[in-house]
C-alpha cells in the first residue's frame, strides 16, 4: 500500500538517483551525440512529469484517507445519535456543527449556524435557564463541563441531550473557543425511567403485601385461639370421653394447623 511516507521515500531516492546518474546512462544509452541531445533537452521535462504523477499520487490517497475518516466520522455519529459542535470564546455564536446535528436535532446545522440562540430556542425553559447560566460563567471561568437537558424537535418531539465541552486555548495560553459533543440520551432516559417505575411499584406492591399480612394475622388471631383451646379442651376430655378415634385425628389436626396459622 502506497501511504504518504513510502510515496515521500519513493520521490526522493528517485531523484537523487536522476541528479547523481542520469547523466552518466545517457551516455552509456546514447548511440550517437545527436542523439544524446535530443534526449537531454527531454530529460528536465520528464523529471517534472514524474515529480508531478508522485505528487498526484500523494495528493489523492491523502484526499482518499481524508474521506475515508470523514466517513468513519458520520457512521459514528449516525449510530451513537451524536454530534460534534465549536463555539466562540464567548459561547455566543456556533462556528462548526458536524452534519449529523440535522438528525439529532432535526435542524439543518446551516439553518442555526452563527445563531445559538435559535438553537437555544428549543431547549425547555426550565432546562434552558439553567444552562444559559453555565453557558455565560464559561468565559469567566473556562472549565471542562457536562450537562443534561430536554430538546424539542420541529415536529414535537422531545428528546434528551447529553452535552460534553471543553475550553480550547492557542500556543500563547488565550481562549479562542470551545468545543464538544452533544448525544441524544432518551432511549437511556426513557430506560432509567422505566427502572424508577418498576421499583416504585414493587415497593408498593410489597407494602401492601405487608400491610394485608399484618391485618390477616390481627383479624386470624382472636378465632384461631378460641380454637386452638376449644380443641385442647376437647382432645383433653374434659366433657367426657370421645369414643371415636377418627375424631381424635380430626382434632390434632385442627389443632396443629392452627398452631402454624399464628407462628
Amino acid at each position: 500500500m502506497l501511504t504518504p511516507l513510502r510515496i515521500a521515500l519513493i520521490y526522493i531516492v528517485f531523484g537523487t538517483f536522476w541528479i547523481l546518474y542520469s547523466d552518466q546512462v545517457l551516455n552509456l544509452i546514447a548511440p550517437s551525440a545527436e542523439f544524446e541531445a535530443t534526449v537531454q533537452s527531454f530529460k528536465d521535462f520528464f523529471f517534472i512529469f514524474i515529480s508531478g504523477l508522485m505528487l498526484y499520487g500523494l495528493i489523492r490517497h491523502l484526499d482518499k484517507l481524508h474521506r475515508t475518516q470523514h466517513n468513519l466520522y458520520k457512521e459514528a455519529e449516525r449510530i451513537t445519535k451524536s454530534l460534534h459542535w465549536q463555539t466562540d470564546e464567548h459561547m455566543q455564536e456556533l462556528q462548526i456543527s458536524s452534519e449529523s446535528g440535522a438528525i439529532v436535532f432535526g435542524i439543518k446545522p446551516d439553518d442555526y449556524m452563527g445563531h445559538i440562540d435559535i438553537f437555544e430556542s428549543r431547549i425547555l425553559p426550565e432546562d434552558h435557564v439553567r444552562i444559559r447560566k453555565i453557558f455565560d460563567d464559561l468565559p469567566q471561568n473556562p472549565r471542562a463541563y457536562e450537562l443534561e437537558y430536554r430538546y424539542t424537535k420541529p415536529d414535537g418531539e422531545l428528546i434528551w441531550i447529553k452535552e460534553t465541552g471543553e475550553p480550547v486555548y492557542n500556543t500563547l495560553g488565550k481562549l479562542i473557543h470551545f468545543r464538544g459533543t452533544s448525544q441524544d440520551i432518551t432511549k437511556l432516559k426513557n430506560f432509567e425511567y422505566s427502572l424508577v417505575q418498576a421499583k416504585s411499584e414493587s415497593e408498593i406492591a410489597n407494602r401492601a403485601k405487608s400491610d394485608f399480612m399484618a391485618s390477616m394475622s390481627h383479624d386470624l388471631r382472636t378465632p384461631l385461639n378460641s380454637i386452638i383451646g376449644y380443641s385442647e379442651m376437647i382432645m383433653s376430655e374434659i366433657l367426657g370421653p370421645i369414643n371415636n378415634e377418627k375424631y381424635v385425628d380430626y382434632l390434632q389436626s385442627i389443632h396443629l394447623s392452627g398452631h402454624r396459622l399464628l407462628g
